[in-house]
């Protein structure tokens, strides 16, 4: 989920059209967007 969310946010997309896009609530997005990669 972590990957396809910043995946999502490297091509520019909102939280909110990456939680549509994913199928994802938004808190899920939130939780994990500013999350940096191991």
């Amino acid at each position: 989920t972590l990957q396809r969310v910043q995946e999502a946010r490297a091509k520019g997309l909102s939280q909110s059209k990456a939680a549509l896009a994913l199928n994802l609530s938004l808190p899920t997005i939130k939780r994990n967007w500013n999350i940096k990669e191991a």
